[in-house]
C-alpha cells in the first residue's frame, strides 16, 4: 500500500484552498438573491476587485450597452406613452410632446457618466474624455478594472446597472397610438372604426375594430376598404343632393 506523507497532504490543500466565511464578498447591492426569500446571497468577490466576475460581466455589457440605448432614448422622444384610447386625430395640445421617461434617462446617463469619468481623472490623473455618451462610455470601459477595485466599487456597478435598466425601459415601451378610420361601416352602428400604431415603429396592428367591439382581421380589409368607398361615395351623393336643393330653395 501507498502511504501519502503528512507533507503531502498539508501541501496539497495549501494548493486548493477551500472558500470559507472569511472569504471577501462581493459588494454590488444587486449580486445574487435568494430566489426563494429575496435576501441578498453575494458571491466571492473576483481577485484584485471588489464586486464578483458575474457581476462585473453584468458591468462590462450594461457600458457597451448603454451608447445604443442613449440613442434608442433620443428617436424616442418624440414619442410619449400614450393610452391606447387616445386618438391621433382632433385637436391637438400646443407644444412638442415629449417622452419624459426617455428625456430623464438621458439626462442621468450623461450626469453619472461624467461624475465618474471626473473621479477616474481626478484621482488618475489623466485626461477628461469629451463630453459625449460615447466617449463617457468608452472612457469609463477602459477603467472599468481600476473603478471595480475602488472603494466606491460597489456605486459604480450599480448606478450604471440602473442607468442601463432605466434608459431600455425609456426607449423600449413601444407606446401604442390610435389611429382612426372613420365611421363604423356595421349596420347600425354609430361608433370610429380604428386601428391601433405602434409609435416607435409606426407599425399598423393586424386588426381594424370599434369602440362598440367590432372587428376586422386582416383578411377582411379589402372587403372593408370597399365598403368604406361605398359608403363615402353614398355620403357624397347625398350631399350633392342637399346642395341642389338649397341652390333651388333660393333661385
Amino acid at each position: 500500500m501507498h502511504q501519502v506523507s503528512t507533507q503531502v497532504l498539508t501541501d496539497a490543500h495549501a494548493s486548493h484552498p477551500k472558500k470559507g466565511p472569511s472569504s471577501p464578498l462581493c459588494v454590488s447591492k444587486t449580486c445574487r438573491r435568494d430566489p426563494e426569500t429575496g435576501v441578498l446571497r453575494p458571491r466571492v468577490r473576483d481577485s484584485a476587485s471588489r464586486i464578483c466576475r458575474s457581476c462585473h460581466e453584468r458591468l462590462r455589457r450594461s457600458l457597451a450597452e448603454l451608447p445604443g440605448l442613449y440613442e434608442e432614448c433620443e428617436r424616442a422622444l418624440a414619442h410619449p406613452p400614450l393610452q391606447l384610447a387616445e386618438r391621433t386625430s382632433g385637436t391637438r395640445g400646443t407644444g412638442i410632446p415629449l417622452n419624459m421617461a426617455a428625456v430623464n434617462a438621458r439626462y442621468e446617463m450623461m450626469s453619472v457618466l461624467s461624475s465618474w469619468a471626473a473621479l477616474v481623472t481626478n484621482e488618475r490623473d489623466v485626461h477628461a474624455p469629451r463630453r459625449t455618451h460615447r466617449d463617457l462610455a468608452s472612457f469609463l470601459t477602459t477603467h472599468q478594472d481600476w473603478l471595480v477595485a475602488h472603494p466606491a466599487a460597489a456605486e459604480f456597478t450599480d448606478e450604471v446597472a440602473s442607468l442601463a435598466r432605466s434608459a431600455a425601459r425609456a426607449a423600449r415601451s413601444n407606446p401604442i397610438r390610435r389611429m382612426d378610420l372613420g365611421p363604423c361601416v356595421h349596420p347600425g352602428c354609430d361608433s370610429v372604426m380604428y386601428s391601433p400604431v405602434r409609435v416607435t415603429d409606426e407599425q399598423l396592428s393586424r386588426d381594424v375594430r370599434c369602440d362598440a367591439g367590432h372587428a376586422w382581421p386582416s383578411h377582411q380589409w379589402l372587403l372593408l376598404a370597399r365598403r368604406l368607398k361605398e359608403l363615402k361615395q353614398s355620403d357624397g351623393s347625398a350631399q350633392s343632393a342637399d346642395h341642389a336643393a338649397k341652390r333651388e330653395a333660393l333661385a
